[in-house]
């Protein structure tokens, strides 16, 4: 299955317009949206402690391990993690030929902004710090994780330090505001998200 499929493949699975008007507790939309996939034997994971934020690395033999993605997952900042994102993960790794390792940042509401930023900065600086030079280093996400990448790339720069060689910003959520007039022109045929889902996930994220 091709990284297009894939991906098709997975936003069909975590279809949510219908479902969010089900759910209003964070932890129930936790539990519908993890469907962790199945990895090819010769994919190995991990569980690391990356600067204090859990994370699991993603590898298949025979990959590069100069070089390392830093995959921020996407669900709203509400849910999501290395079990929703797996699948995904090794695909990139075997396409890309490197390592990839997903982020378990924390999740709003219960850490709204700027958790989730602190968590990927804290992880960048860790693999700064166990030698992996940032010229070998891509950080991308989808959605909200595309969002935060982003966000964890300014962060970078305010703070002085070397900024990764690519991002990949897959449908990434750039606007936390909900302004774009294509939210209410595409509000029936948008086959992901509602916009009261949208409005959601910001004030979660957000908070005050």
């Amino acid at each position: 299955m091709s990284i297009r499929a894939s991906l098709i493949s997975f936003f069909i699975r975590h279809t949510m317009k219908k479902r969010m008007s089900r759910f209003e507790d964070p932890a129930e939309m936790r539990l519908d949206q993890a469907l962790p996939g199945k990895i090819p034997e010769n994919v190995s994971t991990e569980t690391v402690d990356a600067g204090g934020v859990p994370a699991e690395w993603v590898t298949i033999a025979g990959v590069s391990n100069d070089h390392v993605m830093l995959y921020l997952h996407g669900g709203g900042y509400v849910f999501g993690g290395p079990d929703s994102h797996r699948d995904l993960a090794w695909r990139l790794a075997k396409e890309c030929g490197i390592r990839v390792l997903v982020a378990d940042y924390r999740l709003a509401p219960e850490h709204p902004f700027p958790g989730a930023v602190d968590d990927a900065t804290a992880c960048y600086r860790w693999l700064l710090a166990e030698g992996y030079i940032a010229d070998n280093l891509v950080v991308a996400g989808d959605s909200a994780g595309g969002g935060l990448s982003v966000a964890l790339m300014v962060n970078l720069r305010n703070l002085g330090l070397p900024l990764p060689k690519a991002a990949v910003l897959i449908s990434p959520w750039t606007d936390l505001s909900g302004s774009g007039e294509s939210m209410k022109t595409n509000a029936d045929a948008d086959p992901m998200l509602a916009p009261a889902a949208i409005d959601r996930f910001a004030r979660y994220y957000l908070g005050d």
